[in-house]
């Protein structure tokens, strides 16, 4: 069980779009890749689609105790799936040595927060409000969806809001 946060983008003058996060052992996609924000645990996708603007966003992954994984975007769930996906024993920021894949991309990574369990729905969304706050990130999505928004705090790894 565990919860990954990224906040990242495309560079604005991106020439590559490959892996920023990912795998060191196994095909395993986290965030941008390939003008998509993604995610890839082998041997199925659990979220893919197209990214239409270099903007920065609070892509977030987690698995869940109730053996489901869950993909959202600046708080709000975009996909939900059974966990039947292998998950990588480490994994990577960027391409190079100990990569599985070795693909360039111009991503720009801002924050990444690894938990070693799964966040509660709670959780969640108050660490992903955090991150949008922090960074100034709208949490308008492009098809209408509204994150909610929080006013939190995190101090020394404590959540609170």
């Amino acid at each position: 069980l565990y919860t990954l946060f990224a906040v990242e983008r495309y560079a604005p003058d991106a020439g590559s779009f490959g892996r920023l996060i990912q795998g060191t052992d196994r095909n395993y996609i986290f965030g941008l890749w390939n003008y998509r924000r993604a995610h890839y645990a082998d041997p199925s996708w659990v979220y893919n689609t197209l990214v239409y603007q270099k903007e920065f966003a609070v892509d977030s992954f987690r698995r869940s105790i109730d053996g489901f994984v869950k993909y959202s975007i600046n708080g709000v769930e975009r996909a939900k799936a059974p966990g039947t996906s292998r998950v990588p024993t480490g994994i990577t920021v960027g391409s190079g040595p100990g990569c599985a894949y070795a693909e360039q991309s111009d991503g720009e990574l801002s924050a990444l927060l690894i938990y070693n369990r799964s966040l509660s729905d709670e959780e969640h969304i108050t660490v992903a409000a955090y991150l949008t706050e922090r960074f100034g990130i709208p949490t308008t999505q492009p098809d209408g969806l509204i994150a909610d928004s929080l006013s939190v705090r995190l101090e020394n790894d404590n959540l609170s809001n």
